[in-house]
């Protein structure tokens, strides 16, 4: 008798036990299903998107690119175009992947349907080229990419017929975001996925560009037209005027090359100016000593 009345019990606190957590699923479900309505309320949906500050970057390609990440759903259910909920952290830091030209970005929402985008672009302040060979003609040319004033590249650079940008020759560590012009094929966005690239594509490491853009920019006030900068194995070649050339070691201290050089060229051999620029080059990678010819 005793057992009859624990199992009877017992399948009835196991049938209690099934409406509880049909009714808890049921709960859960109707939950989800409003939720999921709320998000996808045309009133809080991203319906105008304002860029602000672009100037080289076509605006229709900025809204294109938000557009397309707002478009797809959290958990394929919940639509991210909600104003309240969109992903703020990814368009922004995709919006920095794809467009390498942006400097400073900003996303305000004014609710309940307006997404408004303000940006700094990077201003170009040298070149960055490589040597490229035309297999079918056998002709040599190059291409180029602007940098900015901290040696990252950013954007490629059209032809110019004289040198109105410095432009430097260097082995890069990273190749630039948009390269693949250089034979490098880059992973894409789908690839990266949420891990965002740490390294940037940097002329040199930034110190040392830093460096040597002063450096270029005292030979510029020395009035010697410094034109381009070659990396030569553990040395960079600073190349003037009409072919002369400036010789440093990539441990150099510049302010002290800078002290070493003025002190050459206060020389009486240097009084005229132009006993400079025939000159075939000046090496400055041995301290006080500096040899030329």
């Amino acid at each position: 008798m005793v057992r009859y009345q624990s199992s009877k019990l017992a399948e009835e606190r196991k049938k209690q036990l099934l409406w509880k957590s049909a009714l808890v699923a049921i709960i859960f479900i109707s939950l989800v299903f409003f939720i999921s309505q709320f998000f996808k309320l045309d009133y809080f949906a991203i319906k105008i998107i304002n860029i602000e500050g672009n100037e080289v970057i076509r605006e229709s390609t900025l809204v294109e690119n938000i557009k397309n990440e707002i478009s797809k759903n959290y958990l394929w259910i919940f639509p991210k175009k909600n104003s309240l909920f969109y992903p703020r952290y990814l368009v922004k830091e995709k919006l920095l992947h794809d467009f390498p030209r942006i400097l400073e970005l900003n996303l305000n929402l004014d609710l309940p349907s307006t997404l408004d985008v303000s940006l700094k672009e990077r201003e170009p302040h040298v070149l960055w080229c490589k040597s490229k060979i035309d297999e079918e003609s056998e002709e040599g040319g190059e291409i180029c990419f602007f940098a900015d004033k901290d040696g990252l590249i950013f954007d490629a650079s059209p032809n110019f017929s004289n040198n109105i940008f410095f432009k430097y020759y260097t082995n890069l560590g990273v190749q630039p975001l948009n390269s693949r012009d250089l034979g490098v094929e880059l992973p894409s966005w789908d690839d990266w996925e949420v891990e965002f690239p740490k390294s940037k594509p940097n002329i040199l490491e930034e110190e040392k560009f830093k460096e040597i853009d002063s450096f270029v920019s005292f030979l510029d006030g020395l009035e010697l037209n410094p034109y381009e900068l070659s990396e030569n194995g553990k040395s960079y070649e600073i190349y003037f005027g009409s072919g002369g050339k400036i010789i440093l070691s990539d441990t150099q201290i510049i302010r002290e090359a800078m002290e070493n050089f003025q002190a050459i060229l206060n020389m009486e051999e240097f009084a005229e100016k132009d006993n400079i620029f025939k000159v075939e080059y000046f090496d400055l990678r041995f301290g006080n000593k500096v040899f030329y010819k």
